[in-house]
C-alpha cells in the first residue's frame, strides 16, 4: 500500500516537468525562428 502511495506522488512532478520540457522546446525554436528573420531581414541580431 505505501508503494502505490509513493508513486502517486512521485509521478506527477515527472509529468509536469515533462511538460515544462515541451514547452521550453518550442519557445526555443520559436526564438530561433524569429532570430533567424531578424537577421534575414537586416535587424541587428541581439
Amino acid at each position: 500500500m505505501l508503494r502505490s502511495i509513493a508513486r502517486r506522488l512521485i509521478r506527477p512532478p515527472a509529468r509536469k516537468g515533462l511538460l515544462k520540457a515541451r514547452v521550453l522546446d518550442f519557445a526555443m525554436i520559436v526564438l530561433s525562428r524569429s532570430k533567424k528573420a531578424a537577421v534575414g531581414r537586416g535587424m541587428a541580431p541581439s
